[in-house]
């Protein structure tokens, strides 16, 4: 019985262990690829066909206008900077979008921490955590929202994941072989369970 006993102790701690090490091997990967990417956050003004409606097409002004000019930068802190001299204009054109549709509600972008949920872009899926996010507020902005990410830009468009080459050649560049192969395999449930595990572990452990 004491063997028996020892033995289920011994296993226990081993998956313990175990739990302890993957945990800190996925948050350390989670915290690397938040540390160099840049999001793009639009929350619509409400929950209305028509506010989420506005919020598309805010969207899509924003990927038309200002995509080069995220594209041409070489890391978080840049693309970041970036976002901070842009953010008037970004604002001025949303603006203007909303008044093409006949709405003058109010338009508000900040550079700030926000919390993002595990994100499928095509074949990239990006974990849940903490990100330095342009956001973009919409008039009361207590709507449903919307992200992608702008640097590298792997954004949504007409429905689509956008991946180009050049997106891949700089998550390559900015992540490392692990990182890039844990968020671009192919198997994307598999991720989402990697990531989540990571998650409830995380919660257990604190």
């Amino acid at each position: 019985m004491k063997k028996a006993n020892r033995f289920i102790f011994i296993l226990l701690s081993c998956l313990i262990m175990s739990a302890v090490l993957f945990l800190g091997y996925i948050e350390n990967m989670k915290s690397d690829i938040a540390d160099n990417l840049l999001r793009l956050h639009i929350i619509g003004a409400d929950d209305s066909e028509y506010a989420q409606t506005l919020k598309i097409c805010v969207r899509d002004r924003i990927l038309s206008d200002f995509s080069d000019i995220f594209s041409e930068c070489g890391s978080l802190e840049e693309s970041a900077a970036k976002a901070e001299e842009y953010k008037t204009r970004i604002e001025s054109a949303a603006k203007d979008e909303l008044l093409r549709h006949g709405c003058d509600d109010s338009v508000t972008a900040s550079v700030e921490d926000c919390r993002f949920p595990t994100k499928n872009y095509g074949d990239v899926s990006l974990p849940g955590g903490v990100y330095t996010a342009l956001n973009i507020r919409i008039g009361r902005a207590s709507g449903r929202n919307w992200w992608c990410v702008m640097y590298p830009p792997l954004c949504i468009n007409n429905g689509n994941a956008v991946i180009s080459e050049e997106s891949r050649s700089k998550l390559k560049a900015v992540l490392s072989p692990d990182e890039y192969r844990l968020i671009t395999s192919g198997e994307q449930p598999d991720i989402k369970i990697k990531f989540k595990i990571a998650e409830v572990l995380g919660r257990c452990f604190r």
